[in-house]
């Protein structure tokens, strides 16, 4: 019985992040991904052009996935309390669902373009600002101390919810609804 074709990007992609992830970007050929998906090497480029593109689509996946959802998250008419509590489960989803694709964001920057460099650190500051604008908002309203620094909370944080994509599996004891709201409650008053 011959093997089913992969028929979308998005398998290359995964595929290739569980490879980039076990043997490093640098030590993954697109051979050993169309061999890990189970076609030649002239259909994966038929799907992506180079290594370098699929590692920047994996990178970019991440970026639009937690941006999409902090935005969505941001522009409700919740509480501060509400959102932060929605973004940080946003965090630990993301991380859970996504493990390869974190763990290939920030171990794999140096083999991302100079270009792609600089969007993923603009993007980043972008979220830590967004998130320290959130913290403010919930010193105010009384959900956090006052006397901390939105941008030290901000990136405690992320720094917390990312770490969940180094230690989380499926098998683990705790959901990541159950981790994102321990993770909230560690924060807050």
């Amino acid at each position: 019985m011959a093997r089913a074709r992969v028929t979308t990007v998005e398998a290359i992609r995964s595929k290739a992040a569980t490879l980039f992830e076990r043997q490093g970007y640098a030590k993954t050929s697109l051979e050993d991904i169309a061999k890990a998906v189970g076609v030649s090497k002239p259909t994966v480029y038929a799907y992506v052009g180079s290594k370098s593109e699929l590692l920047e689509q994996i990178v970019i996946e991440v970026m639009v996935t937690l941006d999409d959802g902090l935005m969505a998250i941001l522009d409700n008419q919740d509480s501060a309390e509400a959102k932060l509590r929605a973004s940080i489960l946003l965090q630990a989803r993301a991380a859970a669902d996504q493990r390869n694709y974190y763990q290939l964001l920030f171990s794999e920057q140096p083999d991302l373009s100079a270009a792609m460099q600089d969007r993923v650190n603009e993007w980043a500051r972008s979220i830590n600002h967004r998130y320290a604008k959130l913290i403010d908002q919930c010193r105010d309203e009384g959900v956090l101390s006052t006397d901390i620094d939105p941008m030290v909370a901000a990136n405690l944080i992320l720094g917390m919810m990312t770490s969940v994509s180094r230690w989380y599996r499926q098998r683990n004891r705790f959901s990541p609804e159950e981790i994102g709201d321990q993770a909230f409650r560690m924060i807050a008053l």
